[in-house]
C-alpha cells in the first residue's frame, strides 16, 4: 500500500474526489463512496487489515505467553528470595538475642565481681585502719 487519503469534504476537494475515498494500492488507484463497505477499495483495506491481524495476533499471543511464563518464573524466584531473606532475618534475630543474653550475663557477672572486689577493698581498708590505730 502506497498511500491512503482520508475522505475529503467540499471545502478541500482533492483532484475531483467529490466525497470519494482515494486509495492507491501497489500503484492502482481505487475510489469508493464514503460509507460504502463493498467497494473495491474498502475490500482491499479490509483484506489488508485482516491479513495483518491474522499474522500479528498469533505472534503477539506467543510473545505474551512467553512473557507471562517469564513473569511467573520471576515471581517464583522473588518469592523464594523473600523467604530466604525472612529466614536470614530470623536467624540473625535469634543470634542477636542470644548474644544480648550472653552480654547481659557477662555484665551481671562483672557486676557481682565488682561488688566482691569492693567488699574486699572495704575489708582491707578496715584492717589497715585497725592496724594504723593499734600500731603504737
Amino acid at each position: 500500500m502506497d498511500v491512503i487519503k482520508f475522505p475529503q469534504n467540499s471545502e478541500k476537494p482533492v483532484e475531483n474526489s467529490n466525497g470519494y475515498w482515494i486509495t492507491k494500492w501497489d500503484g492502482v488507484v481505487n475510489t469508493s463512496r464514503e460509507g460504502s463497505e463493498n467497494s473495491p477499495a474498502s475490500k482491499k483495506i479490509l483484506n489488508y487489515v485482516t491479513d495483518l491481524l491474522e499474522n500479528i495476533v498469533p505472534a503477539l499471543n506467543k510473545n505474551f505467553s512467553r512473557l507471562y511464563a517469564k513473569t511467573e518464573s520471576s515471581e517464583a524466584k522473588l518469592k523464594s528470595l523473600s523467604l530466604k531473606i525472612e529466614d536470614t532475618h530470623k536467624i540473625l534475630d535469634k543470634e542477636d538475642g542470644e548474644k544480648q543474653e550472653e552480654l547481659h550475663s557477662e555484665i551481671e557477672d562483672m557486676g557481682s565481681k565488682i561488688d566482691s572486689m569492693e567488699a574486699t577493698l572495704k575489708q582491707l581498708n578496715s584492717w589497715f585502719s585497725f592496724a594504723i590505730k593499734n600500731r603504737g
